[in-house]
């Protein structure tokens, strides 16, 4: 495909959580079952504002029908600058067939970019976290070449309210800590509105489990399923990372 896409679904009763990418080429997903998180054979389609994520992994599937509630937002921010569309993001309803736990309704995030968001960037992050009565979170960064850390990287963020408004922070700080694979195990967010006197608001993520590396020829990509809070509201977010 010419564009990219992030998307993914939580379901806090059964534990259940998928997420998939399609970003330059590299396609992949995560599975979480029963606490463990499996690499998965991923396949993403895309009709209309609306997706399907298949994964399959471990034996067990996933099948995530994805509609945004309401319409997609642009992201649209001066703080964000990666080369690229603007993309859109939606917090979404999902309905999901699980193998052995028939079918799921839970939330669900959906993010799109036209055209290929990585230009020129050497990194480029997402992070997606639910947020308090049916919101979304979702976080931007892109690294330029010859940054060595977070601080050489545009970044933004935006709370997409279930009522449909949408608040901006065009100021992101990202933190992450990584386990010996380079994989995410920790991330936190500092997100600084256009306001200077509001104070910031704060996100973080810990991975659920040690990860699951993605096999050889996916090493584009690394990602985790995670257990957030953003201010104070607990859920299950995730967090993608592509590198050059």
């Amino acid at each position: 495909m010419s564009g990219a896409v992030v998307c993914g679904f939580w379901d806090p009763e059964s534990g259940a959580a998928g997420l998939g990418w399609d970003i330059a080429g590299s396609c992949g997903g995560l599975l979480l079952r029963d606490g463990v998180v499996a690499f998965a054979r991923t396949a993403i389609e895309t009709s209309g504002k609306s997706a399907t994520l298949s994964l399959e992994a471990n034996g067990g599937s996933a099948e995530a029908e994805l509609k945004p509630r309401p319409a997609p937002s642009p992201l649209a921010s001066q703080g964000f600058a990666a080369e690229g569309s603007v993309p859109e993001g939606a917090a979404c309803r999902a309905t999901v067939r699980l193998s052995g736990a028939g079918k799921l309704r839970c939330e669900g995030h959906l993010t799109r970019w036209a055209s290929d968001p990585t230009g020129a960037a050497a990194v480029l992050r997402h992070m997606a976290l639910p947020a308090s009565e049916g919101g979304l979170l979702i976080a931007l960064a892109a690294r330029a070449p010859g940054a060595e850390s977070h601080a050489g990287e545009s970044s933004a963020a935006w709370l997409l309210e279930a009522d449909g408004t949408i608040a901006e922070y065009p100021e992101a700080l990202f933190s992450t800590q990584y386990d010996p694979q380079g994989l995410p195990t920790r991330a936190g967010l500092e997100l600084w509105s256009a306001s200077e006197d509001a104070p910031p608001m704060r996100a973080a993520g810990t991975s659920v489990d040690d990860g699951a590396p993605a096999p050889d020829g996916d090493r584009d990509v690394s990602a985790a399923i995670m257990r957030t809070s953003a201010e104070g509201f607990a859920g299950v977010g995730s967090y993608v990372i592509w590198r050059a």
